[in-house]
């Protein structure tokens, strides 16, 4: 049985990027039409709704065994380089928003 799940395990790390690739164009379709929904929310929804996906994603990477980095030192530049992009074009976008409304 031991051998069973590490061929199996040793078959998934071939083919975890094909399964990745095949599912990210239909979740991207989902991603859309769920951010519409979301759009209309009021903004006390959205940042309950933020905090629910937050905790989903931190449990699932517990039980997938996957490592989630606390502390900035443990990433690399490029991470930090794209947190803090993705924090100014959050920030952008709300201050579009706001200007819209």
């Amino acid at each position: 049985m031991d051998a069973l799940w590490s061929i199996l395990l040793g078959a998934g790390d071939l083919l975890g990027p094909v399964l990745v690739a095949m599912l990210t164009v239909p979740i991207m379709g989902y991603l859309k039409r769920a951010a519409g929904w979301i759009d209309g929310l009021a903004a006390g929804f959205q940042q309950i709704l933020v905090v629910l996906i937050a905790a989903g994603l931190t449990w699932l990477g517990v039980m997938l065994n996957v490592a989630l980095p606390t502390d900035l030192s443990l990433f690399a530049e490029a991470d930090v380089s794209a947190l803090l992009s993705a924090a100014m074009a959050y920030g952008i976008h709300a201050g579009k928003k706001a200007r819209a409304t």
